[in-house]
């Protein structure tokens, strides 16, 4: 599974420990088979996290 692929399931994210709240870091099931470095993605007023199951 390429990385960005639809479908592709997020695995994890993690919080920056030195950024929290402004950081954070998605790795999907396609990035680990493929040992890709997690995503980066810095959250402002218009990139938030919410809550999912």
């Amino acid at each position: 599974m390429a990385h960005g692929e639809e479908g592709d399931a997020v695995m994890v994210i993690h919080e920056s420990q030195f950024l929290p709240g402004t950081m954070m870091f998605v790795c999907t099931l396609g990035m680990f088979l493929e040992r890709e470095p997690p995503a980066a993605l810095a959250l402002t007023e218009h990139w938030r996290v919410v809550e999912f199951e």
